[in-house]
């Protein structure tokens, strides 16, 4: 799956939103929804490896 979207932010802070789990858990989603991120994993192939 991709997904593109075109954000007026810094490259360097977009990163870091996607990649820490302490910043990925207050925007992804719809308000009110709720996320709890055990493992992320960015190697080629992700977790399947």
């Amino acid at each position: 799956m991709r997904i593109t979207r075109t954000l007026n932010a810094p490259v360097e802070l977009v990163w870091e939103a996607c990649t820490k789990p302490e910043h990925l858990a207050k925007w992804w989603g719809p308000v009110g929804y709720r996320n709890t991120v055990h493992q992320m994993d960015f190697r080629e192939g992700g977790f399947g490896k």
